[in-house]
């Protein structure tokens, strides 16, 4: 009885001794396997290349697969990171910062640029004159500029589409008065304005136009310039032996171009004061009525300087003749061109 107790014992102590050496195998083989699968998520060596876009660096930055295309963009916009990597050690490339880029995204109406230059072209219609008066002053400015720095320019001016509408009297005198008027190929004229060097002459003068005198203006950008369009209100001048001078107050008087009341030919405006001073001394009793429509002024100026780079003055012109003997009334298109500036 007592050897059963015994053997009994033993055998359970044995047991015991069996069940504890398979349960401590069992434990190690768990350590073992966990270490070797710690071992493993921290091996660079044991890191997959996840479709060839970015691969695990022992020292934590990412760096791009060199058979990858350095164009090629992930569709899906997801970015695999290295488990033991810091993403506080991501090294950016130049491309991916959009701040330097040093152009404009179109669809980003910031216009936001890391260079002068295209910041400025992004500026370039925030900054350009928008209302009647802001295009009106904007033009007047540049006209000043041109008069205060005494500018270079070429000048063109000529008359065109003439037309004489008077009896055979009025027509036997008819190229002395296109000659007053400045009408026809044989009387336009031309000038090359030297820099500092207009002399006693005012070939061009400094616009006081006002929104009063204006019945439209536009303003648009074209490249480094901006292009005023300003539709200037018609206007009339009289004179005679009684009253020889009318003052130019028209709205076509007041836009720059040169103008004054005796017979000039640099005068490009032709108003009746112009006019009657010149035939006075043949036709002291002569009667004069001048007017002119549908003047437009068309100015291209430099965005940056505010310096003009081109002037057009177009307007229809008539003017009436009355010498008491006859009369008649001679018409056509006058033109001005200013270009060619040295400032």
């Amino acid at each position: 009885m007592e050897f059963k107790k015994t053997l009994a014992n033993c055998i359970t102590i044995a047991v015991c001794v069996i069940a504890l050496c398979i349960s401590s195998v069992v434990g190690v083989g768990k350590i073992s396997d966990a270490k070797i699968k710690t071992a493993g998520a921290a091996s660079p060596a044991s890191s997959d290349n996840i479709d060839g876009d970015v691969t695990s660096d022992p020292t934590g930055d990412v760096t791009e697969d060199p058979t990858a295309d350095p164009g090629a963009v992930d569709p899906t916009g997801d970015v695999t990171e290295d488990p033991a990597a810091d993403a506080g050690d991501a090294t950016e490339t130049p491309a991916a910062d959009n701040g330097n880029t040093g152009t404009t995204n179109a669809a980003n109406n910031s216009g936001s640029s890391s260079t002068p230059a295209a910041t400025n072209a992004a500026n370039t219609g925030s900054s350009a004159p928008k209302t009647a008066a802001q295009i009106i002053t904007y033009y007047n400015n540049a006209t000043a500029k041109v008069v205060d720095s005494k500018a270079g320019f070429s000048k063109v001016r000529y008359t065109d589409n003439e037309q004489m509408n008077a009896g055979a009297v009025m027509k036997s005198f008819k190229s002395l008065i296109y000659k007053f008027m400045g009408i026809g190929s044989e009387n336009k004229y031309e000038e090359n304005v030297t820099k500092g060097n207009w002399g006693d002459k005012t070939y061009m003068m400094k616009s006081k136009l006002a929104a009063s005198d204006v019945t439209s203006a536009t303003c648009t950008t074209s490249g480094n310039n901006y292009v005023i369009t300003l539709k200037l209100k018609n206007g009339s001048s009289a004179a005679n032996k009684s009253n020889p001078t009318t003052n130019p107050t028209t709205a076509l008087d007041k836009c720059g171009i040169n103008v004054g009341v005796k017979d000039k030919s640099y005068y490009d405006h032709k108003s009746a004061s112009v006019v009657y001073d010149a035939i006075e001394g043949t036709y002291a009793g002569a009667d004069i009525k001048e007017s002119y429509s549908g003047a437009t002024v068309k100015a291209t100026i430099n965005s940056k300087t505010g310096q003009m780079v081109t002037l057009n003055v177009v307007w229809n012109i008539s003017m009436a003749i009355d010498i008491k003997v006859a009369s008649g009334t001679a018409t056509g298109t006058s033109h001005v061109t200013y270009s060619n500036f040295k400032f």
